[in-house]
């Protein structure tokens, strides 16, 4: 995907200027009809699995055997969408916890604060979960009807051989929290992801502490010294920024509430 401040983008986005001020011409279609009918197909293929489609979103969710996770796949457009000639479709993937986020409810009441969980685990987009080597951000068009069909058909695909593989493995916790302890990161997220909260809640304190120690040593030092800084400042209830390493606030105060500190050198 070009940048947002690209030649390409400004370009696009003068042209659907241009387009909404002209208004649409009588035989194109609606973009957004087009691009809501894309996602109920591509959804529509996934209810045998149990998936359920939701139009606002729009997305469609199934939960895990155990009910413990969610598995969630979300569909974006643009607003730079033109009738006729261009209707942008992106697909995102993300897993969360209904266990994760009764336990960081919990863990802020117990701090005396009120704070409801998001539950969230991992998230990239679909394109990033190719296999290694073709692996990168990817956008579909749904504009030219003689296209569309295995614009969807290709989406579909890609869901499949993709995206429940990832979502499968939260079906075998053992394993999926020896994967992490052994790389520090969710498997397959393009952002490396250090899963603080999935690690709290499923796996023991001292592979929570390997996991992070692992994460640690895959930061540049700058990164590296930046995320000790966090740790500190958490420590010593001093303000806190988000920066650079990939941590947030909370998610360092999660390690420290459980014991969790900055590994040693």
């Amino acid at each position: 995907m070009p940048p947002a401040n690209s030649t390409h983008h400004v370009r696009q986005h003068l042209r659907a200027a241009r387009a909404r001020f002209a208004g649409r011409p009588s035989n194109a279609q609606d973009t957004r009809a087009v691009y809501m009918e894309a996602c109920a197909a591509i959804a529509a293929a996934f209810e045998p699995r149990g998936y359920k489609f939701s139009k606002s979103g729009p997305h469609f969710t199934a939960k895990s055997r155990d009910k413990q996770f969610t598995y969630r796949i979300s569909f974006q457009s643009s607003h730079n969408n033109i009738p006729g000639q261009h209707i942008r479709l992106l697909v995102h993937t993300s897993i969360s916890s209904p266990v994760v986020k009764k336990w960081e409810t919990a863990l802020w009441a117990r701090h005396g604060r009120t704070y409801q969980g998001n539950g969230n685990i991992a998230g990239t987009q679909l394109g990033y979960l190719a296999e290694p080597g073709k692996r990168a951000w990817v956008a579909w068009e749904l504009a030219h009807e003689h296209t569309r069909a295995a614009a969807i058909a290709e989406v579909t695909d890609r869901i499949t051989r993709h995206a429940l593989p990832w979502f499968a493995q939260c079906e075998d916790i053992p394993r999926l929290v020896g994967r992490i302890v052994e790389t520090g990161v969710f498997p397959d997220c393009h952002v490396e992801n250090f899963p603080a909260e999935l690690l709290l809640c499923f796996a023991s304190r001292e592979q929570t502490a390997r996991a992070l120690a692992a994460y640690i040593k895959t930061l540049h030092p700058k990164a590296r010294a930046n995320l000790h800084k966090d740790f500190a400042a958490a420590r010593d209830e001093s303000p806190l920024k988000i920066n650079h390493s990939g941590f947030f606030g909370c998610r360092i105060r999660y390690l420290l509430a459980e014991g969790i500190e900055f590994p040693k050198e």
